[in-house]
Order: structure tokens, then sequence, then C-alpha cells
């Protein structure tokens, strides 16, 4: 199967799980709020470069299914690197579970982007 078929058929996936679960309310802040609960993830912020390099706006402990977040960004942009780590958790936890094989299963610790 094509990476990006699957990668998309998985976003469809949660989007329609989440909007179920919000209710219909399609506002990002309520469809991310139902992601966070379908998996049991939690979010955190830190002041960026206090634990990591202050580019980086989010990243994901997927042991701890803790999800940081850089503080002062603006609710837009929080959103969207939000989802991103969301959809880190939810693609890497395919390719465990043997139904992806292109992406090698990330560490827990956090990086840097590519």
């Amino acid at each position: 199967m094509d990476t990006w078929i699957d990668i998309r058929r998985k976003a469809r996936e949660l989007h329609e799980q989440s909007l179920a679960k919000a209710q219909g309310d399609r506002r990002a802040k309520n469809l991310i709020a139902a992601a966070l609960e379908i998996d049991d993830l939690e979010v955190e912020h830190y002041e960026p470069g206090s634990i990591v390099d202050s580019s980086v706006l989010g990243f994901l402990e997927r042991a701890s299914r803790l999800i940081n977040i850089a503080s002062h960004q603006d609710a837009k942009d929080e959103a969207v690197v939000t989802a991103h780590e969301i959809g880190h958790f939810k693609l890497a936890a395919s390719a465990r579970a043997g139904r992806s094989t292109w992406l090698d299963t990330p560490g827990d610790r956090p990086t840097a982007p590519r």
C-alpha cells in the first residue's frame, strides 16, 4: 500500500472518531481534546529552550503518553503542533502493531526536528 494513502486513511479514521467524541463540534480545540482522550494522552507545556532546543515546538514522550508543547505559541500554532504529535503517536503505534512497515519506532527521548 502507498505510504501516504495509509497515513491519510489513519488520519481520517482518527478525525471521524474525534468528531464523534466531540459530538460533531469541528473546532480544533474540541477535536484535539477528543483525540487526546481517545488515546489517554496528556499535554504539558514547557518554556522553550528549557529542556530541548528552543527551535523545538513540541515532542512526544511515548512511554508516558505525554505530549510536551512549547509555551507562548499562538493558539492556532499550538493546535497544529499538538495534532502533529498525536499523529506521531498514532503512526508509531500502528508500526509497532505490525500494520505498517514504513516507520521505524522512534525512541522515547525527544529529538530535534529533521
